[in-house]
């Protein structure tokens, strides 16, 4: 989780400083308002978001509309425009191999409690086994169960 966390951060401060927004000598110089100082934590969360979105390589822009403070349109930026698309790419890949590291995780986790119950079962089926063959008293034999 911290991992996750550590590599969203990167890559929002990766976004920021590859779009670059407050650079008045590029074209998509977002103005004087939105490079204040006080807005430098809506930016950062614009970029924060922005960089969960890549890392698990989906897009909800259609549902929040389009970024307010980072410029993400590259059509008339083509000096910028293939490192967008290579830290895109990296940062889904990142994505991708976090989410399998999450469910490989889930698998282990899941497959020790079942490995544990497994071997439980395994003990009291043999002992079930042992006072069956020695013909154990069904009195007992509930004594024994009820220890288990």
């Amino acid at each position: 989780l911290i991992l996750i966390f550590t590599l969203m951060h990167i890559g929002a401060c990766a976004w920021v400083m590859l779009l670059d927004p407050c650079n008045e000598e590029k074209s998509n110089y977002a103005g004087a308002d939105v490079c204040a100082q006080s807005n430098v934590y809506h930016i950062y969360a614009e970029a924060l978001h922005i960089s969960a979105s890549m890392m698990l390589g989906v897009s909800n822009l259609h549902i929040i509309g389009k970024s307010g403070m980072l410029n993400l349109d590259f059509e008339g930026r083509h000096e910028d425009n293939t490192k967008v698309f290579l830290i895109s790419t990296l940062f889904m890949m990142i994505g991708l191999f976090l989410i399998a590291l999450l469910i490989s995780e889930a698998n282990v986790y899941v497959m020790g409690k079942m490995q544990g119950s497994a071997a439980f079962q395994r003990k009291t089926d043999r002992v079930n086994h042992e006072m069956e063959y020695y013909g154990v008293p069904d009195d007992l034999q509930r004594q024994v169960r009820a220890f288990y």
